[in-house]
């Protein structure tokens, strides 16, 4: 019998666990933002167009965050940096690594089909300025390794993914 005392929590992961936990915050907030402003364009009987993407120069970097991590699934966020021109409809898509699938998602439409995945922009937000970021969100399962997504796209451009340029390894 094991008479050990566990071990204590360090206070790296004390810290990783409160920022992680900002994060889900942070996109809790950006969900009910963006229900006020489909309801509002609703209200007014604002109308959009269909989605035309752009044909500007895209240029883009994407940001990937674990929000959350459990034994068989995940939580996760991406923040959409346009570093070129300004887009004028989106698609994101994006290939899980290691064995991950969507559930969910939220703050995009998304579709999978097994371990690829497609968000494209919702009504209220076809927009990304120039500069300018979008936000996204999704549940998925996991069977024990939660990676990095891979050959990441934005309009069918590859993207910088965390740092890291297309075409380059870590």
């Amino acid at each position: 019998m094991d008479t050990s005392t566990p071990p204590r929590t360090s206070r790296a992961q004390i810290r990783r666990r409160v920022r992680q936990a900002r994060q889900a915050r942070r996109l809790r907030r950006g969900r009910v933002t963006a229900m006020l402003a489909a309801v509002s364009l609703a209200l007014v009987g604002a109308t959009v167009a269909g989605a035309t993407l752009a044909s500007a120069a895209v240029r883009c970097a994407v940001d990937f965050t674990t929000t959350a991590q459990w034994n068989t699934g995940h939580t996760g966020a991406a923040v959409i940096h346009n570093t070129g021109d300004r887009v004028d409809g989106w698609t994101l898509t994006w290939r899980f690594a290691s064995g991950e699938r969507l559930t969910q998602g939220w703050l995009g439409d998304f579709t999978a089909n097994g371990a690829q995945v497609t968000v494209t922009q919702p009504a209220w937000s076809r927009v990304i300025e120039a500069g300018g970021t979008a936000t996204i969100g999704w549940n998925a399962t996991h069977t024990g390794v939660v990676s990095t997504p891979v050959d990441v796209r934005l309009n069918g451009v590859a993207c910088t993914v965390n740092g890291v340029a297309p075409g380059t390894t870590t």
